[in-house]
């Protein structure tokens, strides 16, 4: 009796702990139905089911233990980071509840954007297609429950070492690959573009001391790689239209006529993917001919199928100057060559050309002019070396032959982060040919010396610093001058949005100044990009009638927005205001600027 007291009590006892245990499950079974409603398992109300399930507890072994993956609900909503043409890419992503074929609503600036369909997904990242997302578009991911996961086994040992690995990587990279053939279509010129560029300029003083402004209207076209159906020929064109309105008496290029014409380029050519003849006819402009200017004629030669090696000739006339009207007056004709080298990954040289034109023009005042020139450039590792020169010989010189122009171009880069570089230019004295465009060279009275040294170095992705430091002086007249300036760059002070960039400069010799300025480098989305500057600086030179002394102060913006992938928007102001005139302020408050406008549409 006493025993079976005992154990009545002792079953009386478990089944009141066992109400009171499950009256907590259950109420805390109620709190979970209420935040997961599918996560809340089914609770009994009697006290024997209660018993019992609490005795299959107790008695059940344990199960290993499982773990949740960490799906976090973020408190702020999700941003899209960045669009390209095919998706967008998140800052969200499986951890928050993203999977892949979800319908993700878009929102913008508090209004619903529409929808896109997530694509991939990483832990904390996914992509986006469809719709038409914008960098800045918020979403709120839907928050899910993780499913349990077992928790992964300690990582086996690998089955092969490192060190096997990377003496078989390095058997690997150094085996030679055979090529085969490209049975796909080639890209070689195969698409065709045209851009067209209308713009408006306009030039301005304030107070107006010359009784209006000057103005610009123009419009420039380009044409390139218009296939012409046959033999693999091709059409290249170019021109600009513009026209002036400036104050009577002010005109300053081509008084006479206002409204002018430039055709630049117009050829039919002929260069393919498999080498062979190589022509152009029309206005062009001639390949591999160093020194040659603007032809109006023909360039015929022959190409071997690498483009390594490449000769022939050319003969035409070269147009006027000023209006790049076709005349008699100026014909030429020569040959030449040109040569290219690659190098392969065991060689220290990467890659070197060599060009060369022996050729002869005649005018009608110079006579017969005969000039050689050639041009030569190799990338040996970080080193950078070129150069060239013209030589010529007139007849009416009666003397040997003169160098005309050379020059010498040395570079070092030995990483990413630094470069430096050594640029020499020498400019004979020559009265020969002065109108010819493009000559690279401008009329002086004797032979010029030009030397320039620059160099940079990148500290971090957040600052860099940059100089130079320069020296001309013509022959004849003694004339000289020297320049430095250095700067100082934070390209990402902005973060995506842009940097600063700082610097000063000097000059000293015939015209002497100092400057410093500071502007900003930087764009909003991926469309639209700002360069604004402010200056100030003091010029002092020799007029010949008095030397003159200004201080003056520069402001200019520009601005470039793709409005859609084949139009853009251009814009540009600058303005200009003395602080001082030959050491004092100015008598009257006097203002200069420019500003243009244009919109280029390509397809």
């Amino acid at each position: 009796m006493p025993h079976q007291r005992s154990s009545i009590a002792l079953a009386l006892g478990l089944a009141l702990a066992s109400l009171s245990v499950g009256g907590t499950v259950e109420a805390q079974g109620r709190k979970r139905l209420r935040r997961h409603p599918r996560a809340a398992p089914p609770a009994t109300s009697s006290a024997a089911a209660t018993l019992s399930s609490s005795l299959a507890v107790a008695a059940a072994p344990v199960p290993p233990q499982t773990t949740r993956s960490s799906a976090r609900a973020p408190s702020t909503p999700g941003r899209v980071q960045f669009v390209t043409d095919k998706r967008a890419y998140l800052d969200r992503g499986a951890a928050d509840g993203l999977t892949p074929g979800q319908a993700l609503p878009l929102a913008r600036g508090g209004r619903s954007a529409g929808s896109c369909t997530v694509d991939t997904t990483s832990d904390h990242g996914a992509t986006c297609v469809g719709g038409r997302p914008r960098v800045g578009d918020t979403f709120r991911p839907t928050r899910i429950l993780a499913k349990k996961v077992q928790r992964r086994a300690a990582a086996l040992a690998p089955v092969v070492d490192e060190e096997t690995l990377v003496a078989r990587a390095a058997i690997v990279s150094d085996g030679a690959i055979d090529k085969v053939d490209f049975s796909g279509k080639p890209a070689f010129r195969s698409h065709s573009t045209a851009e067209i560029t209308p713009g408006f300029s306009v030039w301005f003083t304030r107070p107006d001391a010359q009784g209006g402004s000057y103005a610009q209207e123009r419009i420039d076209g380009t044409i390139r790689g218009v296939a012409l159906g046959f033999g693999g020929l091709h059409f290249d064109g170019a021109f600009s239209a513009m026209r002036w309105s400036a104050p009577a008496g002010q005109e300053r290029f081509r008084a006479e006529t206002p409204t002018q014409f430039y055709l630049w380029e117009a050829e039919v050519t002929r260069r393919v993917e498999e080498g062979g003849t190589v022509v152009a006819v029309g206005r062009l402009w001639p390949f591999h001919t160093p020194g040659l200017t603007l032809l109006d004629g023909v360039q015929l030669g022959r190409q071997n199928q690498d483009h390594t090696l490449e000769g022939g000739f050319y003969g035409g006339l070269i147009p006027t100057a000023a209006s790049l009207t076709p005349n008699f007056d100026i014909l030429t004709a020569g040959i030449y060559g040109a040569r290219s080298q690659a190098g392969n990954k065991k060689s220290r040289l990467r890659f070197a050309r060599q060009e060369a034109r022996l050729g002869v023009w005649r005018g009608t005042t110079e006579g017969v002019v005969a000039e050689a020139e050639a041009l030569a450039q190799a990338w040996v590792g970080p080193v950078v070396a070129g150069g060239g020169g013209r030589l010529r010989w007139a007849t009416r010189d009666n003397g040997p032959p003169a160098i005309e122009n050379a020059h010498l171009d040395l570079g070092v880069r030995p990483s990413l982060d630094s470069a430096a570089g050594l640029h020499v230019r020498y400019v004979g004295a020559t009265t020969l040919l002065p109108d010819a465009p493009l000559r690279g060279e401008m009329p002086m009275t004797g032979a010029a010396v030009h030397a320039l040294a620059d160099a940079r170095v990148d500290l971090s992705p957040r600052f860099g610093l940059a100089g130079n430091i320069g020296a001309h002086r013509e022959g004849e007249t003694g004339r000289h001058q020297a320049h430095g300036s250095i700067e100082a760059r934070w390209p990402r002070l902005f973060g995506r949005g842009g940097g600063i960039w700082c610097g000063a400069s000097v000059e000293q010799g015939w015209m002497q100044g100092e400057n410093v300025y500071a502007q900003f480098v930087g764009r909003h989305s991926a469309r639209v990009q700002v360069l604004a500057r402010l200056s100030a600086g003091a010029t002092r030179f020799d007029s010949g009638s008095g030397i003159w002394n200004l201080h003056e102060a520069v402001g200019s913006v520009s601005l470039d927005g793709a409005i859609t992938s084949w139009l853009r928007v251009r814009a540009w102001s600058m303005l200009r205001a003395p602080i001082l005139e030959q050491g004092a302020p100015p008598a009257a408050a006097s203002v200069g600027g420019a500003a243009g406008l244009s919109i280029a549409g390509a397809i």
